[in-house]
């Protein structure tokens, strides 16, 4: 639980059974923040080759380090249909990373990848700024 200006309780939550939940507040004078969301196209060019791994680079001025962040991945890429579900990390035995884990900077994120066989997928990104 956090506490907020004025002492009110704020929870927040993430996913909840496939939800991306709200956030609570305890109190009408502190409302909650809006969570903002956005898709993008895993683009070929972003990828970087660094030896047997490639990292994927996305820049975009609503990431950095502070706000909450959930991304979504349409499994359509893999089976017409098929919907969104939470973009997971892989840990790769052989090289101890783990792949399609997202980190979050300022202006933008990066993640490990096996290659750029994610070009072409789309993911859905939802923004919950801190206070």
């Amino acid at each position: 639980m956090k506490y907020g200006t004025g002492g009110c309780a704020v929870l927040r939550v993430g996913v909840v059974f496939g939800l991306v939940a709200v956030v609570l507040s305890a109190c009408m004078s502190d409302p909650a923040p809006a969570i903002e969301s956005w898709e993008h196209v895993i683009a070929e060019e972003n990828f970087v080759e660094n030896g047997e791994i490639f990292t994927y680079r996305y820049a975009d001025d609503r990431f950095n380090g502070n706000d909450w962040y959930d991304v979504w991945m349409d499994d359509s890429f893999w089976q017409p249909g098929a919907g969104y579900s939470r973009f997971v990390d892989v840990l790769d035995a052989e090289t101890s990373v783990f792949m399609y884990a997202v980190s979050f900077h300022e202006g933008y994120i990066e993640f490990p990848s096996y290659g750029k066989e994610l070009a072409g997928a789309t993911l859905r990104f939802y923004r919950m700024p801190v206070r």
